[in-house]
Order: structure tokens, then sequence, then C-alpha cells
């Protein structure tokens, strides 16, 4: 068979096209985005990159290696930052924005850690609003449990582009973010941990009160005497007007999963201040006053019922009475009040001697912060002294 020179001419210039199709495949990194829903099927995250520059295989590190547990998460996250920084998503719509970034310096393994162990815990929660998660913000140095990221401090070149403090923080202002917690473990910081916040002249109140939270839950302590250089991440972050604090625990002194398990419980209190993640669960009644069956119960005393957590009425409130089940009579109730966790009713007037009184709260008539209803209702009923 003979080919014309037409032909030939036309056989390599599409050997070149397709040539240079396989080389553009070949360099093109993978999709930018994994949307996952987990084994659950209750949540739903999605993984980004945030920097395909700084991949690196965190295994490598044993610290990470021996005390990350291995599961499709995680495995799904290692096999990623070979290629790059990941970011996670939870959740959508209102609410609060968080970004949580760990591991600025590859050499705090307790950081990734308990922000692994977060991920673990948080991967089959709902939210309101949205929560960002970079579990290893620079994993070449990770992998190598190196503090520097070519020769510097990265947390102190934030303020300069295209570095990785750089990124996380333009990634925060590109969405939104309106809290950034970083999260770092270091030397002489004891068993409790610490939270580093901007000197007194520059804290905003709502990182203040974001840390006493903190504090209160935890026992860890609160520290203006960090580190204050103009290129520290938690100090860039401020200057966009992102509400940012730092925290870090032991690094060298206490065994890693000690450590580690301290920031766990400051990265939970933390995020809990913030509404994360959304409780699924109505409230529940933990004790009434008068109690159940009780006896001899005062003329005029009010009548409460405590619940689990805070409570603010719900569709059904105005359904909720209390009834003489001696006479087979409602009767007239003052203005209901609530308080915290407690509902106190009162009546308009005095109750009958040696009579039965049913107190009855129908479902939905409270619910919780996050708009959880009660959800059956309840009843109790007690007897007036004689």
């Amino acid at each position: 068979m003979t080919y014309s020179n037409t032909n030939i001419k036309n056989f390599r210039f599409y050997l070149i096209i397709l040539c240079l199709i396989l080389f553009i495949l070949a360099f093109t990194p993978v999709s930018s985005a994994v949307t996952t829903t987990n084994s659950s099927n209750s949540s739903t995250y999605t993984i980004s990159y945030v920097d395909t520059s700084l991949g690196g295989n965190v295994l490598n590190n044993p610290e990470i290696s021996q005390n990350i547990p291995k599961t499709y998460l995680s495995n799904q996250i290692f096999n990623m930052t070979k290629k790059g920084s990941v970011v996670l998503k939870f959740g959508k719509g209102n609410g609060p924005k968080l970004l949580i970034t760990a591991g600025i310096h590859g050499n705090e393994e307790e950081a990734n850690i308990a922000t692994m162990k977060y991920l673990e815990y948080i991967k089959n929660k709902s939210f309101n609003g949205i929560l960002y998660i970079i579990p290893f913000a620079i994993p070449t140095d990770t992998a190598l449990n190196s503090r520097n990221y070519k020769g510097q401090d990265p947390n102190r070149i934030a303020n300069k582009k295209a570095t990785p403090g750089y990124n996380i923080i333009q990634f925060a202002r590109n969405n939104g973010v309106q809290y950034l917690l970083d999260v770092h473990s270091g030397s002489q910081v004891g068993f409790k941990g610490y939270i580093f916040v901007s000197n007194p002249s520059t804290i905003t109140v709502k990182e203040k009160n974001w840390s006493n939270h903190i504090k209160s839950k935890t026992g860890c302590y609160i520290s203006t005497n960090g580190a204050d250089d103009a290129g520290m991440v938690r100090n860039c972050a401020k200057k966009y007007g992102i509400n940012t604090i730092t925290l870090e625990v032991e690094r060298d002194s206490i065994p890693t999963m000690t450590s580690a398990n301290v920031e766990y419980k400051m990265i939970q209190a933390a995020v809990n201040y913030l509404g994360f993640p959304a409780d699924s669960y109505g409230p529940k009644i933990t004790s009434t006053n008068p109690a159940k069956d009780a006896l001899g119960v005062p003329l005029t005393s009010a009548v409460t019922i405590t619940f689990n957590k805070n409570i603010k009425s719900g569709v059904n409130f105005s359904g909720i009475y209390i009834k003489n089940l001696t006479t087979g009579k409602k009767v007239t109730l003052a203005p209901k009040a609530i308080s915290g966790k407690t509902l106190t009713v009162k009546m308009t007037y005095s109750r009958l001697r040696n009579n039965v009184y049913q107190v009855y709260i129908p479902a939905s008539a409270v619910k919780d912060a996050t708009g959880n209803n009660l959800k059956a209702s309840y009843s109790f009923q007690f007897q007036t002294v004689k």
C-alpha cells in the first residue's frame, strides 16, 4: 500500500496533536476539589487543594504514621497531601466561618495529630455555618520533620506573597472566614497548653471572649507574651479583620499523644464556642420542681422545669398548661419565663389544698439554640399540702 505525501503530513500532524494532549494530561494536577460523603451518609465534606507546590508524604514522619489511625478519611488526606496542602470544608449556609490550620511548622506533629483526631470526631456531624480545616499546612516540611520552609521560618514570612502562610490567609479572605485558629506545639509550654493572643492594644473583644471560653473549658493558660512578629500568620490575618488566636501545647518534654489530646480538647472548646458542630439532639428535661409525684407541695411556689441545655420558646410554647386533676379544670397561668436552661411556670392564684395538679409540656414547646425541638411531650403531677 502506498501513501501520498498529503496523508503522511496529516498523520504527522495528528501524531503531534496527540502527543501534546498526552503531555498536557501528564502534567495537569488532579482535580482541586473532591466531594466525599462519609460512610454514615449523614455529612458531606469537600476536600480541595490550597497549594499544590507543597506536596509531601506525611507518613514518612514516624510521629504521624504511628499516632494517627488509618481510616478512610485519614488515608484520603494522606494520599492527597502527596500533591499539596488540602483543606476540608464542612457545613453550608448561615452561621460563622472558621478556619483551623495546623502544622505551619513541620516539626510540630502534636498539632497535626490533634487536628486529625478532631476531623474524625466531626466527620459525621452537621453544621450551622462553615468550618474549614487544613490539617497539614506544609506537607513537605511535615514529611521531613522540619520547622523551616526553604530555610526560613514560615510563621515569620506570612506577609510575603506566595509563601504558605500568605496563601492560607488569602484563602481565608477569599472565603469570608471570620475566625482563624492557628494550631501549634512548642517547647517549655507545660502540661496545660497555652493560647497566644495579640498584645492588649490590638486584641479584639471577640478574640478575648473566645480565649476565655477555651480557658474555662480546658484550664489552659492565656498569654500575650508570645512572639509578635509582623510576619506571623496570626498578625497577618488580623490585618484583614480576621479574629485569630494561636493554640500551643508541649512538644518536647511530654509524650506526643498526651500533648495531642490536650490540644484536641482545646480545639473542641474553641470550635464549640462558635456553635460547631451543630447539636442534632433536642433539649431533654433533667429535673422538675416540684418533683414528679411529690406530696405536700406549697400552694404558691412556682413550677420550674430544668433542661440539659439552654432553651428558648418553640412553636408549641403556648400549649404548656397546668391542670387541676381533682377538679378537672385547667388553671390560669402568668406569663411563662425562660432563663438559660430553666422554664418557670406560675399560676395567677394559689393552688387548692390537698389537690392533685398536672403539668403538661407538649413536644416542640421549647427548642435549643440551634433549633432542635423537644422531641416528645412530657407531663408530671404533684399533690399540694393538706
